[in-house]
């Protein structure tokens, strides 16, 4: 038991360092690259992680539900097939790439670097999300930290200590060269402990191809169309605000978004390995009592970082004179980003209990009814008012409650 505890606590704290890690560097970088090479850092940041959906097309859901309770033989085979159809997707998206390129439709600087960045990320991603499918907290931690943050510290002390004049491409190297050894690293770790052998052997298996694919390929729609709407809002408020009230908002949205990481670290990521055994065991009882479980600690830690926001801004506040850390300035819209973390954090509890029933249509379908509704609020706002940060940040809370309205009825529905 004190073992268990100890592993739980490490792998906290790594997650915790490791999203303050990531937080912290582009403020950091904001300071010592210019405003060109920061623009390029963000273009290659945001490509990447809008990328990686369309080579894995969320074909995790699809493995990780499969395997979830199953022995290291039923693993093992999935990974490999896995493997199989992602070597395959990163071949296409290779070549449809590089294929812009050459026909000037796709031109941007650091191509190459952006190609092996987003596979590695890639695949970085989904040894991940294999380690907390396995339960394996701790794993996941330390993959994670030395992918995401271990070259971030070096490049900050680099940086700090002027060993050497640090330039865009050599952030760019060290983010691929540490994420390539940890996704080999993480895959050889996963192969020798839960299937007993030193490597996998990626498999391309058409039909179980197909198959995965047409199960996943509404999971990730889903996932893309709750995507949109957290780039919809930067998108609306560039165009209809000035860059100091879109700067305020993505300070404050930022900040949101490291506790909802925070959130799917301590509640999800942990839970929904049980919910899917438990499903597969058509253990309904239990299933319920877990269930609540998620919901609880996704009311409990939302309503958390609701007050640990504020407070952290309130005492930042005493030692910077930046409007950033000053709520009182902008509390209107403080308030409307945080009531957003807590929905999104109820919407998020009911959607993995959703995933764990096999329902990606009823997400994907209530993610759709929150878009509709949002983007209906905004459009009779341009049309009697005009729309400001504040109007873009009630239709994304609109968004997460319309969202939770209706996946709550279904859950009701399939109890």
């Amino acid at each position: 038991m004190k073992k268990v505890l100890n592993a739980q606590m490490i792998s906290a704290v790594l997650r915790v360092i490791t999203l303050i890690c990531k937080l912290v560097f582009v403020i950091y970088l904001g300071g010592k690259l210019s405003l060109s090479d920061l623009g390029d850092y963000g273009l290659i940041a945001a490509m990447t992680s809008y990328s990686i959906y369309f080579i894995g097309l969320e074909a995790h859901s699809y493995v990780n539900r499969k395997g979830i309770g199953e022995d290291s033989n039923k693993w093992r085979v999935l990974i490999n097939k896995q493997l199989g159809l992602y070597l395959f997707t990163s071949l296409v998206f290779l070549v449809i790439t590089l294929l812009l390129s050459q026909l000037h439709a796709l031109q941007f600087k650091y191509l190459y670097f952006f190609l092996g960045i987003t596979l590695v990320e890639h695949f970085g991603q989904e040894s991940y999300r294999t380690l907390i499918a396995l339960r394996d907290q701790l794993g996941a931690s330390l993959s994670l930290f030395f992918r995401a943050a271990s070259w971030v510290i070096i490049t900050v002390l680099v940086f700090q200590l002027e060993i050497y004049r640090v330039e865009l491409t050599d952030i760019f190297f060290m983010w691929l060269v540490f994420g390539a050894i940890s996704t080999i690293a993480t895959y050889i770790y996963i192969s020798k402990k839960y299937t007993n052998a030193w490597c996998f052997t990626p498999k391309f298996d058409y039909h179980w191809s197909v198959s995965a694919i047409k199960t996943a390929v509404i999971f990730l729609m889903a996932t893309l169309s709750l995507r949109l709407m957290q780039v919809l809002d930067r998108v609306i408020i560039n165009a209809t605000s000035d860059k100091e009230t879109l700067g305020i908002y993505v300070f404050y949205t930022s900040l949101s978004m490291a506790a909802s990481a925070l959130y799917m670290f301590f509640g999800p990521s942990r839970i929904y390995p049980v919910l899917v055994a438990l499903h597969k065991g058509d253990d309904k009882a239990q299933f319920k009592r877990v269930s609540k479980k998620l919901l609880l600690i996704s009311l409990l830690m939302g309503a958390f970082f609701c007050l640990a926001i504020p407070s952290f801004l309130v005492a930042a506040s005493f030692f910077s004179n930046s409007q950033l850390f000053h709520i009182q300035q902008n509390p209107l819209l403080l308030m409307l980003v945080l009531g957003a973390l807590l929905a999104n954090a109820i919407n998020l509890g009911y959607q993995y209990i959703l995933y764990c029933k096999n329902l990606d249509r009823v997400i994907l379908l209530s993610n759709c009814i929150g878009l509709s509704a949002s983007i209906l609020y905004l459009v009779v706002i341009y049309c009697v008012y005009q729309i400001d940060a504040i109007n873009v940040a009630v239709a994304v809370l609109l968004f997460y409650l319309a969202s939770i309205a209706f996946k709550v009825f279904i859950n009701k529905q399939t109890q």
